[in-house]
């Protein structure tokens, strides 16, 4: 086995990431033709290499390079990422497959010809190490850099996510306990909210990765809509088990609101996975690499193994992949 084995198993597994590739993007070099309108912020653009560009002949082992690095840091760059997120999530693609296709004319190689050939690269180089890590890294940042787009986009307040619970008029409640009437009015409302078909298809617009932050940017709109100020809200609920333990009505609203949290969540993830929401599986992110494909049985694995919404020991930070309202989490911001 050894090296010989290892490098075996890498080729087969380059080959496997562009199985699927197409061999010729029908996309205009500017990449329109994608849904969702024009960009809030202004595209990465890329010089057009001097002279020719290679429209016949295999690439080289030193262009190749140049292409799967140089193109992998750029698409997952902060400023790409802030891109694509600036962009409606139907939209992705086709931008993202743009900049691929500009970024081959940068390096010298004609759009068309440069697709045909990332798609043989597995084949080609199947013995070289290095230009096999390269190729699987830009699989990769295709794959990454999407879905790092789609994370960002779900974080970040946006006109439509504060309009579906809009805030209460008057100033809102910043200091104090929140009273057992307030607290209900909460607990039982967005229970309610987040179970709903709208909320379960806004999650599901999403990828898996980005709807805890969704989720929790609605919990958090729904606090502003009870008339209670996000931050003091978020360390307010931390405290219900504590403050209520008594109170088998409230405890019981808690319970219902955590279980709502998840179950928004998995509906969601369930609803994906029937093929009901934003992208699904189809569609390429780039030449020669295939559309990211969800695990959709481990992501509703990780959902339903999440620990109680709420569940919060002190005010420490929630982990990764919890959706449960914790003060001082950047995630809740």
């Amino acid at each position: 086995a050894g090296a010989g084995g290892d490098a075996a198993a890498a080729a087969e597994s380059a080959a496997d990431a562009a199985a699927e590739a197409m061999t010729k993007l029908r996309l205009s070099p500017s990449g329109e033709g994608g849904e969702g309108g024009a960009a809030a912020l202004p595209a990465p653009s890329f010089a057009r290499a001097a002279g020719d560009l290679q429209s016949s002949g295999a690439l080289s082992r030193e262009k190749v390079l140049r292409f799967a690095t140089g193109i992998a840091a750029v698409l997952m760059s902060d400023g790409t990422i802030d891109y694509l997120a600036s962009l409606p999530p139907e939209a992705m693609p086709a931008r993202c497959i743009a900049l691929q296709r500009e970024y081959l004319e940068h390096c010298g190689i004609e759009q068309e010809h440069g697709c045909k050939q990332l798609s043989q690269v597995p084949q080609r180089f199947g013995g070289d190490r290095e230009v096999l890590a390269a190729f699987q890294e830009f699989v990769k940042a295709c794959q990454n850099s999407a879905q790092a787009a789609f994370l960002r986009r779900a974080s970040a307040p946006s006109a439509d996510q504060g309009a579906r619970f809009p805030p209460a008029g008057g100033e809102l409640l910043s200091s104090g306990p929140l009273s057992r009437e307030l607290l209900l009015r909460f607990l039982a409302g967005v229970s309610s909210a987040l179970l709903s078909g709208d909320a379960v298809a806004d999650l599901a617009s999403l990828p898996p990765e980005a709807m805890p932050a969704r989720c929790v940017a609605l919990q958090r709109q729904y606090l502003e809509h009870c008339g209670i100020e996000q931050e003091h809200g978020c360390a307010e609920l931390a405290k219900v088990p504590q403050q209520f333990g008594g109170d088998s009505e409230v405890l019981g609203a808690f319970r219902g609101f955590q279980q709502a949290c998840r179950g928004a969540v998995q509906s969601a993830i369930m609803t994906r996975a029937r093929g009901g929401g934003g992208m699904g599986g189809g569609g390429q992110f780039g030449c020669g690499a295939p559309a990211p494909q969800m695990d959709w049985a481990a992501a509703a694995a990780a959902a339903a193994a999440l620990a109680p919404v709420g569940a919060v020991q002190g005010l420490a930070p929630a982990p990764p992949g919890d959706f449960r309202l914790a003060p001082g989490d950047p995630r809740c911001g």
